[in-house]
């Protein structure tokens, strides 16, 4: 365990490095994506190592503190670099383009917000946009086996494609993309889990851009 710090001290700097060769490469995968060499693993690891460094020596060792400073400092300096980058791309990134034109989507669109205030409270929401131009329909029907004999399930349904542009800060704001569901076996019941924070941000745009 002696070898603990020296390993998280490696892995921060390591991060650090990354991030510096990523910044210098305008490109924002190695903080994204773990396809390519990227600070989110050696963060991970280091902070894993931290935790067991806790449990080991306790909080006020001097091995941890001296870790945990230098894990700090690397989240510090990787945040730093990517909201540059992030900046940069956002001065140049144009909003969504909507192509919805039906008479609902003023009411779809107050909907979609209601959604999200309701699943992402601290959120503030600058702008829903109806990115697709129609609903597009899915019909289909499958033979499913079980235990007991099998039986044949229809499904009947359409989705939309919708954006949702949050504030991240005074300066940028973040676009989520996601689908709205309707049922046609439920009356057009619309169905709005798959609206949200269910992955990454799409792209990143100036507050000031968001029309």
């Amino acid at each position: 365990m002696a070898a603990a710090p020296l390993a998280i001290e490696r892995w921060a700097a390591k991060a650090k490095a990354i991030a510096v060769q990523a910044h210098a490469a305008k490109s924002l995968d190695p903080f994204r994506s773990r396809n390519v060499e990227n600070v989110i693993d050696p963060l991970t690891w280091s902070a894993q190592r931290l935790a067991l460094l806790r449990l080991v020596r306790g909080e006020e060792s001097p091995e941890f503190q001296t870790a945990a400073k230098a894990l700090d400092e690397a989240r510090q300096h990787v945040a730093g670099l990517e909201g540059e980058l992030l900046a940069e791309k956002a001065a140049s990134t144009k909003p969504p383009a909507e192509a919805y034109r039906a008479p609902d989507k003023e009411k779809l669109r107050a909907q979609i917000k209601a959604h999200w205030n309701k699943a992402h409270p601290q959120d503030k929401v600058l702008r829903v946009y109806l990115v697709g131009r129609d609903w597009y329909r899915q019909q289909q029907s499958r033979y499913i086996r079980g235990d007991f004999g099998g039986k044949w399930v229809t499904y009947d349904g359409s989705f939309l494609e919708v954006e949702v542009v949050t504030q991240k800060d005074g300066k940028l704001a973040e676009v989520w993309s996601g689908k709205i569901h309707k049922d046609h076996q439920q009356r057009g019941q619309i169905d709005f889990s798959e609206v949200g924070r269910l992955q990454r941000p799409v792209a990143v745009l100036l507050v000031a851009n968001v029309k």
